[in-house]
């Protein structure tokens, strides 16, 4: 199981590199409850990951029922492992529904 999951890995940073420019504008997509709560644990994922003097650029958008919200974040991105070790904090996140 655990070479399976390096070589999926492996295989995300391959993908990513094939179709990003690193480093560059990268936008992360969450979806999850709607709170203020969930739009900051977002936003100290991707500074927990690259650091506090990183820039970033949040929106927010409620759903129609109200139950959820997206959170939409841009970030400058140095590589494909930094990418994939914001994802990696994003999966210790319970609340997450859903990532883009």
């Amino acid at each position: 199981m655990r070479g399976e999951i390096v070589n999926q890995r492996d295989e995300m940073l391959l993908k990513l590199n094939d179709v990003h420019t690193f480093p560059g504008p990268y936008l992360f997509k969450v979806i999850g409850p709607n709170s203020d709560d969930f739009v900051a644990k977002i936003v100290q994922a991707v500074i927990n990951a690259s650091g506090p003097d990183l820039e970033h650029d949040v929106s927010t958008r409620e759903s129609s029922g109200g139950n959820h919200m997206s959170v939409s974040i841009t970030i400058t991105a140095e590589s494909a492992e930094h990418v994939m070790e914001v994802y990696e904090i994003f999966g210790s996140i319970e609340e997450i529904k859903y990532m883009l």
